[in-house]
This record gives C-alpha cells, sequence and structure tokens, in this order.
C-alpha cells in the first residue's frame, strides 16, 4: 500500500563472477540490521579475501543516523577509544547478533558458514 513502511527488510545477496557463475550467498534474519550484516560479510569477502566463516564472526556495528550499535565486547583493544574520538559514540551495552548463514564457492567446491551468534549450522554436501 501506498504510504507505508515494511515492518522488516528482506536482502539476501547472490554474488556472480565477472563471468556471471555464482560465487556465494548470504542472507540474515535481523530486520532493519540485515543490510548491515550483508555489507560486513561482503567487504570483508570481496575486499579484504577472507574466508566466509571469518567474515561472519567479525563485529557486528549497525549505525541508524546519529545512533551507533555493535558488539564493542569484540573489538580490537583501542577500537572504542578511537571511534569516541572521532565522535562515533555506541548507543547500549552492544549487542548485535546477526544469525547470517552463507555459502561460497572455493576451489570448485561449496563451503558453508553459519553465524555462531544464534542457531543453526552450515552443512555442504
Amino acid at each position: 500500500m501506498a504510504g507505508k513502511r515494511p515492518r522488516s527488510s528482506m536482502a539476501p545477496v547472490i554474488v556472480l563472477d565477472r563471468n556471471h557463475n555464482f560465487l556465494m550467498a548470504i542472507g540474515s534474519p535481523g530486520g532493519n540490521s540485515i543490510p548491515a550484516y550483508n555489507l560486513k560479510v561482503l567487504v570483508a569477502v570481496l575486499d579484504w579475501k577472507l574466508p566466509l566463516q571469518d567474515a561472519i564472526n567479525l563485529p557486528n556495528v549497525i549505525a541508524r543516523g546519529p545512533t551507533t550499535q555493535g558488539e564493542t565486547d569484540r573489538f580490537a583493544p583501542g577500537v572504542v577509544d578511537a571511534l569516541a574520538a572521532k565522535g562515533v559514540m555506541f548507543r547500549g551495552a552492544g549487542s548485535e547478533g546477526s544469525g547470517l548463514h552463507g555459502v561460497m564457492k572455493v576451489g570448485g567446491r561449496l563451503v558453508g558458514a553459519a553465524d555462531p551468534r544464534r542457531e543453526g549450522v552450515a552443512r555442504v554436501p
């Protein structure tokens, strides 16, 4: 309906290589946090070349306008203070547990990964 907002977000991501071959697929529950969860994994895998499971395991940070939430207890020492010096203040206790799951083609095989913060495991035959 016009003028209405969705109550949740759904943004699974399928990544193809330059030849349009499957590279990976990721997704998570989490309402309006889903795009940030997915983006974290995309940057970590595609730009930083981390394995999919390592990318999913990274701490989550969600910025919604002037409000920033994150898993500050999982950050490297000094990160919170350095961000505070730049004006980034975290609100709340800092729990942003995604439920990311994904599968990626690595060396011709499918490798699955699941977020250890929530239920579920990745099993690829």
